[in-house]
């Protein structure tokens, strides 16, 4: 009797994923010391939107999962690197001059807030009749203005966190393609806009882009983000130092 065959280049998603914990592991360890609390915490907050996986496939795409049908580990931890790769890549330029306030109370009760617009900003988008990933480009990139509009001194930490995941994250696809053959069939091509760059569906790197800004910046919202080599932050310290 012939046993069944487990072979992993059968999940190519569990394998993306397993590069993407790997990385991970390799940014904390890279992150200095005091901003990895952050860096882990940025990660942990992203993880629970991997929940969406449950409208994106097979909408978007549908991957084969070791375990689950439209949610699986792999969209957890997904989630949770990106989470935090992202947010290593966006301080990585100030992260000499930045510091961060953890405070527990504050962090859950702007998470909540920012969810809880998010969700019916998505709502709304999603009702105008417009696919699932264009509804959630649309969604979560009008955060980031409004974050700036605030905020400008995070305009740093957005545009590394820009550049950096969204060079990142196509270089680690195209590899995802030189690898793996049948690739592109994971998406729904039906769903998709129909453009290409380097053979990648351009919702990816739409997706990454806008993830890149908008994460990093509500990420520094949320964790009270002090950058002191911003024009603005500097003059708000130089005043509490001759207040005090």
């Amino acid at each position: 009797m012939q046993g069944i065959g487990f072979r992993l280049t059968d999940y190519p998603y569990l394998l993306i994923v397993c590069g993407f914990m790997t990385l991970f592991v390799a940014g904390v360890w890279l992150c200095p010391r005091r901003h990895r609390r952050a860096m882990i915490l940025s990660a942990l907050l992203s993880m629970p939107f991997s929940l969406a996986s449950f409208f994106f496939d097979p909408a978007y795409w549908h991957p084969v999962r070791i375990i689950g049908d439209r949610i699986g580990i792999e969209d957890m931890l997904f989630s949770f690197s990106t989470g935090g790769i992202v947010w290593l890549f966006s301080i990585w330029p100030i992260r000499r001059k930045m510091s961060t306030a953890l405070n527990a109370a504050r962090i859950l009760k702007k998470t909540a807030l920012l969810c809880a617009t998010l969700v019916v900003i998505y709502t709304i988008v999603s009702y105008s009749g417009v696919g699932v990933m264009a509804a959630v480009l649309i969604s979560t990139g009008l955060f980031a203005p409004g974050v700036l509009y605030f905020r400008p001194s995070f305009k740093r930490v957005f545009l590394a966190g820009i550049v950096g995941f969204t060079v990142f994250y196509l270089v680690m696809v195209k590899l995802c393609f030189m690898f793996f053959s049948d690739f592109i069939n994971l998406w729904n091509l039906n769903a998709l806009w129909g453009f290409f760059l380097w053979g990648i569906p351009i919702e990816e790197i739409a997706w990454a882009a806008i993830f890149g800004g908008t994460w990093p910046v509500v990420t520094a919202y949320i964790f009270d983000l002090h950058d002191y080599e911003s024009r603005r932050e500097r003059f708000q310290l130089v005043k509490l130092e001759a207040g005090s």
